[in-house]
């Protein structure tokens, strides 16, 4: 599951055009609402805003499987009411030991151009916004996910606090990677890995007096953790996109 913390908003550029027969999908309150859309090339995506004022710009959405193509030639079939989402549990280590979650959560079907359908839960809360891949229709057995096409729009003036990826296998008795690099401190959002692996979760970024954090949870058991890469082609606005890497790029998942 992606998930986004929300906290003083930043402003971005609107790019790409939503789908005006979708109503936003919001959390209780309606301070928080995203946007469905798909692009030219039939790729969908979102745009998420507080308060009026848009938090990420066109994120991409998709994924590509073994015999089924979800990045491409894809069509919203529909978006179900909102549910109530209530979560309790309890934490081994860190700050809270019990963790209360309560949103709104949204079933929204795309279906490409050959018939497979993929379905996306999203989540919206008073504190953030998350979702998730889920396959409706996938076979008893394992399928393949080959990529990833999910990302998050950021403004080009965005700074980032980010911890690089360490190369697989590399450092001492070839450990790596052990998530123990340094982070980059209050660099710009096109800033290169320095290692040249991406970098990884949780990620901070900041436009103005603005904060978004970004990171990954809820993993399924059959399927892998991803890291961030950065992609220059978005023109207006800079990207980050997930991706599992050389390493963990063929994933089993199981519905």
């Amino acid at each position: 599951m992606k998930t986004l913390h929300l906290f003083p908003l930043l402003l971005l550029s609107l790019l790409g055009c939503a789908d005006a027969t979708i109503p936003p999908l919001s959390n209780a309150s309606g301070s928080l609402q995203c946007t469905l859309g798909i692009d030219t090339e039939g790729q969908p995506f979102y745009l998420l805003s507080y308060q009026g004022a848009t938090v990420l710009d066109t994120s991409y959405l998709g994924i590509r499987l073994e015999g089924a193509d979800c990045t491409r030639d894809m069509e919203w079939v529909s978006v179900g009411e909102p549910s109530l989402k209530a979560v309790r549990y309890s934490m081994t280590h860190g700050k809270q030991q019990t963790v209360r979650y309560t949103g709104q959560q949204y079933r929204a079907v795309l279906r490409n151009a050959a018939g497979f359908e993929l379905e996306f839960h999203f989540y919206l809360s008073e504190q953030g916004f998350a979702y998730r891949y889920y396959f409706p229709r996938a076979p008893k057995d394992s399928i393949l996910v080959l990529e990833e096409a999910s990302a998050y729009g950021f403004p080009n003036s965005t700074l980032a606090w980010m911890q690089p990826m360490s190369k697989a296998k590399s450092g001492w008795k070839e450990t790596n990677p052990s998530y123990e690099e340094n982070y980059l401190m209050e660099v710009p959002v096109s800033t290169p890995s320095p290692i040249g692996e991406g970098f990884v979760y949780p990620a901070l970024f900041k436009a103005g007096a603005h904060w978004l954090l970004a990171t990954e949870a809820d993993l399924h058991p059959g399927y892998c953790g991803t890291r961030l890469r950065y992609d220059s082609i978005y023109i207006g606005h800079s990207a980050y996109c997930r991706n599992s890497g050389r390493d963990a790029k063929n994933a089993s998942v199981r519905s």
